[in-house]
């Protein structure tokens, strides 16, 4: 760091602690780190930066200032202009942070995972989805978090693609997903698994498993 950015971070620091400094302080030592510093936690001073300082925040290191201030503070989204080239660890991070920012992002290129947290924040995106882009364990993911899948998205799921431990994973929190179930994936140790955490499952066992239930030693059985 220069003499001036020392200072800029210095100033920062201090105001996050105490912004009743603000009369003191020299805002013309303020770079885009110093900014980025005091407005995660002290926003009104954005009033005191005219923003051209966002212009350091376009590069792939450089758009991570703008992801974790927008996730401390949301407010200011419109100031960003960098939102088509947000990765989707950057996403990932932002959409857990700001569910509502959601409706700024578009669903074309997203990954399956990324795609679900914009479904589950703004299920009015749902014309937008493209599913082609999901794996079994995207949806998996997508259809243990999302509070209500609609039905249109089950009718488009390739439940014949997922494997016992998929549905294992499934099962064991959404029992409505077992009218899907393809059973005849099962492993003997997928049915263990099921079967220690839900024997209310028993009865499914019995008709598609082909194997007898005392040699599954479920009691005694424990998790990985």
């Amino acid at each position: 760091m220069n003499d001036t950015t020392d200072k800029g971070m210095e100033w920062a620091t201090r105001l996050c602690e105490n912004p009743g400094l603000a009369a003191e302080c020299d805002w013309t030592a303020f770079d885009g780190n110093a900014w980025h510093c005091l407005l995660c936690k002290q926003p009104q001073f954005s009033s005191m930066c005219d923003w051209s300082f966002a212009r350091e925040w376009r590069d792939e290191i450089g758009r991570w200032y703008w992801v974790t201030l927008l996730g401390e503070q949301p407010q200011f989204a419109d100031r960003c202009d960098c939102w088509a080239d947000f990765d989707e660890t950057d996403l990932v991070y932002l959409l857990r942070k700001q569910p509502s920012l959601a409706s700024r992002l578009t669903m074309e290129k997203q990954s399956g995972e990324v795609q679900g947290m914009i479904l589950n924040a703004d299920p009015e995106a749902l014309s937008r989805c493209r599913v082609d882009n999901f794996s079994s364990k995207d949806w998996r993911r997508f259809l243990l978090e999302l509070d209500a899948v609609p039905g249109e998205l089950l009718d488009k799921c390739p439940w014949e693609k997922f494997t016992g431990n998929d549905w294992v994973g499934l099962l064991c929190s959404k029992a409505d997903f077992a009218k899907y179930c393809h059973w005849d994936t099962f492993e003997t140790d997928n049915w263990r698994e099921l079967l220690h955490s839900r024997p209310e499952y028993r009865s499914e066992f019995n008709a598609h498993s082909g194997l007898k239930y005392e040699d599954l030693d479920v009691e005694n059985w424990e998790p990985f």
